[in-house]
C-alpha cells in the first residue's frame, strides 16, 4: 500500500497551474537541492532531494538540514525524465555543455604517484539499488 500522499503537503489555498501560460512563481514553494537519490519499488519511484552542507567527520554521513521526498508513479517518472531531457537539451543549445564535476561525493581517489592532482584516477562508487515491495508482509 502506498503512503498517504497528503503527508508533508503545505497547508493553504491550492496553487492554480496555468497550463501553457505564464507561471506565477510567487505562489510556489521553493527548495534548492544539491544532492539526489532515487529508489524504486514495484509501484513507485522515490526521489530524495537534499541540500547538503557537509559531511560528518565522525561517521562520513552527509549533513543535510533540508530534505524532500517525492514519490511518483513509474509513468510520471518517465514523463519527468523526458521533460528534464528536453530542458537539458535546450540549456545545452542556449548556453553550451554542462560543467562536469571531476569527482562526485562518494567516489574514491586512487593516486598515480604523480603530484599533479589532474592525473588522479577517480573510481566511481558502485550504485545501490533498493527494491521495496511494500505490499508483501
Amino acid at each position: 500500500m502506498s503512503e498517504d500522499p497528503s503527508v508533508g503537503v503545505t497547508e493553504g489555498p491550492p496553487v492554480e497551474l496555468n497550463m501553457g501560460g505564464a507561471i506565477d512563481y510567487a505562489q510556489m514553494s521553493r527548495f534548492y537541492a544539491n544532492n539526489a537519490q532515487v529508489n524504486v519499488s514495484l509501484f513507485e519511484i522515490r526521489m530524495q532531494l537534499s541540500f547538503v552542507i557537509g559531511i560528518n567527520p565522525q561517521n562520513g554521513n552527509l549533513q543535510a538540514p533540508e530534505t524532500m521526498l517525492i514519490s511518483m508513479s513509474p509513468e510520471l517518472a518517465e514523463t519527468l525524465y523526458r521533460l528534464l531531457g528536453g530542458a537539458l537539451g535546450a540549456y545545452r543549445r542556449d548556453y553550451g555543455d554542462l560543467r562536469s564535476p571531476k569527482r562526485r561525493l562518494g567516489d574514491e581517489k586512487q593516486s598515480t604517484g604523480d603530484p599533479n592532482p589532474a592525473t588522479e584516477t577517480i573510481v566511481p562508487r558502485k550504485p545501490r539499488r533498493q527494491f521495496n515491495f511494500n505490499d508483501e508482509e
